[in-house]
């Protein structure tokens, strides 16, 4: 970015997005949000924000459903774990909850994964309306960036997450859709040369292709979804004793280093 267009946001903040007129009014997406917003359910407001769009009940249901069924509550899983080594050593909740979203945005097990599943069912598409075969498309990627984001799992070859999230989407009136028939077409060719499952990342990231999200724009729904799993580790590390989280000798340690062996010196 040059100057030029540097300049044209000096000593001024533009905004599109909406303004607060302290003791008059808040403008939230050119609506009042105190008048025209306030009676908004949670889900649909983060939308609203992220998007600028307003959605079906059925769709803020499935939305709330993703969120909900990402929410485990287990210490062991990497950014809970995060969250309640926090809590052990009392730092306080926000700290501890920052760290663990930090942390949630990893690559390979977490939100950067939902952003690529998006940006995969567009490249897909748009290959197809190009004139490409499925099969073909599927072995390309897996022969460039070898992965496809959605498919296998780094902790159980299925993911108990599917079936209710497939529940959910025949109850709730959705099953339908080119980005949602896609995922499962390409699980057949996954399952049939390397023996890959789905996982709840292409799911998601098909009904949200569906839904008409950006790739960043489903990051951005997504970042908050591990929250309500994280919050019971941190509240359960401050029940126990400090410093009670998983502690381990340094005798039960093993390292595949060769090192000199350090002598403290007492002063």
């Amino acid at each position: 970015m040059g100057y030029e267009k540097i300049a044209e946001y000096e000593n001024k903040i533009k905004t599109k997005m909406g303004a607060t007129f302290a003791g008059e009014r808040v403008v939230y997406r050119g609506l009042d949000l105190h008048h025209q917003l306030a009676d908004m359910d949670w889900m649909e407001f983060y939308l609203l924000g992220i998007t600028g769009k307003r959605y079906s009940k059925p769709v803020i249901e499935l939305l709330n459903f993703f969120w909900v069924c990402t929410s485990y509550p287990d210490p062991r899983i990497w950014n809970n774990r995060i969250v309640s080594f926090a809590g052990t050593k009392r730092s306080t909740g926000t700290q501890a909850l920052s760290a663990g979203l930090m942390s949630s945005e990893a690559r390979i097990f977490g939100h950067r994964l939902s952003y690529q599943g998006v940006e995969f069912f567009l490249r897909l598409v748009k290959a197809m309306d190009e004139g490409a075969e499925v099969e073909q498309f599927v072995k390309n990627e897996m022969k460039t960036r070898r992965y496809i984001p959605g498919y296998g799992r780094p902790m159980g070859h299925s993911d108990e997450r599917v079936p209710a999230a497939i529940e959910k989407i025949e109850k709730l009136g959705l099953a339908r859709g080119r980005h949602y028939e896609l995922c499962f077409e390409v699980e057949r060719i996954v399952r049939r040369n390397w023996r890959m499952k789905m996982n709840i990342i292409t799911v998601g990231a098909a009904m949200a292709t569906e839904i008409g999200f950006s790739p960043m724009q489903y990051l951005m729904f997504m970042y908050p979804c591990f929250l309500a799993g994280m919050t019971t580790g941190y509240l359960e590390a401050l029940e126990n004793p400090e410093g009670s989280f998983l502690p381990i000798r340094c005798e039960n340690l093993r390292s595949s280093v060769t090192h000199d062996r350090k002598k403290w010196v007492e002063n």
